[in-house]
């Protein structure tokens, strides 16, 4: 296996890179590194200039809860028949997501391809194209956390009498968060979701991955499509700058796709990656 030598500007421990590709020959072999790479997420932007936002960012300077709330309601008056038996908050915005009104979701995908369709989804563009790259396992700790603080509140309804949910869905619940696998994640992120719109945790700052319950749409499903969704109606960037514990979330160049891949696979720290497409040949 070639050895690398670190690059003299990179320090050890860093949160985020760049890097900037030239080549077909190199995407082609980013998205094969990153078929074999569990927990990597993608987003295709047709501007390299543009940041991540989120549609509700970009179009309002500021969005409290009660707002979002109202809306959520509104859409939900209006949507009538076209949306399922699960109406829960995060569902509902979903929905909306998905029919283009401006939300705190962020799109993203599993797929390294999927994203890049985006990246080039204008071709009459002569802007530089990007692909951002986030580890959602980053935001594992926090979602997995805050939902055992839901399940011990669970416990205290029980002990005071105080508990009027479903208890065979608790008992099912409960059992399985001792566990806490794949499927279970999933569940528990979507209930911490459905939390925090509703009012909880409005002092946490972070970014919960969510994927919906398939199928929930075909589109959705044929992308491999998930929502990064900021715990706080803040900008996105704070939001994840919270997950990863450092004030420092500049851009760390590197020169090469090599030396990107070389970073990925042996930097546990490394939450996100920019990657700045320029003209391909």
């Amino acid at each position: 296996m070639v050895k690398f030598q670190n690059d003299p500007e990179l320090p050890r421990k860093v949160r985020a890179v760049s890097c900037h590709v030239s080549s077909w020959m190199d995407l082609y072999s980013l998205a094969r590194f990153f078929k074999k790479m569990r927990g990597w997420v993608f987003r295709g932007h047709c501007k390299a200039e543009w940041s991540l936002q989120t549609k509700l960012e970009r179009n309002y300077s500021e969005v409290n809860l009660n707002q979002e709330s109202a809306a959520i309601r509104n859409f939900e008056d209006l949507a009538g028949g076209m949306i399922n038996r699960d109406r829960s908050p995060i569902s509902l915005l979903s929905y909306m997501q998905h029919y283009g009104t401006p939300t705190r979701l962020l799109d993203f995908t599993k797929s390294f391809q999927v994203a890049l369709y985006f990246a080039f989804s204008d071709l009459e563009s002569n802007d530089d194209h990007a692909i951002w790259i986030i580890n959602q396992h980053e935001f594992m700790e926090k979602s997995k956390a805050l939902a055992h603080q839901l399940s011990d509140e669970t416990y205290s309804q029980i002990e005071n009498g105080d508990y009027c949910g479903d208890p065979v869905a608790l008992e099912q619940g409960l059992a399985d968060s001792i566990h806490f696998d794949e499927s279970f994640r999933r569940d528990q992120q979507r209930k911490v979701a459905n939390a925090i719109l509703s009012g909880r945790f409005r002092d946490e700052r972070g970014v919960l991955p969510l994927e919906m319950k398939q199928p929930f749409n075909k589109r959705l499903k044929k992308q491999q499509g998930l929502f990064l969704m900021p715990m706080s109606l803040g900008p996105f960037m704070e939001n994840l700058k919270a997950d990863w514990g450092s004030d420092d979330w500049r851009l760390k160049p590197i020169r090469t796709v090599a030396r990107l891949k070389e970073k990925i696979s042996g930097n546990g720290d490394l939450v996100m990656v920019k990657l700045v497409i320029k003209d391909c040949v």
